[in-house]
């Protein structure tokens, strides 16, 4: 599991390749990267 805090993240596809920013606290995820913008709550 992973504290709270803010991480850098680096993501690899069969399609493509990235980075982004990633938040965790209280039980939630979130972040962007140069493709999306995500949210998950709950269970992860």
């Amino acid at each position: 599991m992973l504290k709270d805090g803010s991480y850098a993240a680096w993501y690899k596809t069969p399609i493509d390749q990235g980075t982004g920013i990633v938040h965790v606290a209280d039980g939630q995820i979130w972040g962007r990267d140069s493709l999306m913008t995500y949210h998950l709550r709950g269970r992860w």
